[in-house]
């Protein structure tokens, strides 16, 4: 997801294309009794324009991750406006996403803790 422009639906349904395609190739080529590889896919998507524009904006999220809000925000203008998203670095998120928690989960749990907290306070 293009976190910078808040959009990733159109790179999502291009990158699904990509998929489908490779997919749609891989079983014109492969015989009826083989298993279908994918070796395509990974080539195809680094040639379309979705490569491309994510590669630019690979260090944001993992900037206010890393460096909180001021300070990712400040290299999130830096990388974006000055560097035009060609950084020599890519920053890496400090977690794999399965270690995050959900978003609904996190908050259903923190307002319904603080709705608790609220009510015994009045109660």
């Amino acid at each position: 997801m293009n976190v910078a422009k808040i959009k990733g639906s159109h790179t999502a349904m291009k990158s699904g294309m990509v998929a489908a395609e490779s997919v749609f190739s891989a079983l014109n080529k492969e015989g009826t009794g083989s298993p279908i590889v994918l070796n395509e896919y990974e080539d195809s998507l680094k040639e379309s324009w979705v490569w491309k524009e994510l590669h630019k904006v690979r260090n944001v999220r993992p900037g206010f991750a890393k460096l909180g809000l001021y300070a990712g925000s400040i290299h999130a203008g830096f990388d974006s406006l000055i560097l035009r998203g060609n950084a020599p670095w890519t920053l890496k998120h400090p977690h794999p996403d399965y270690e995050l928690k959900p978003a609904a989960e996190w908050f259903y749990s923190t307002f319904f803790s603080a709705f608790l907290t609220v009510r015994r306070e009045f109660s």
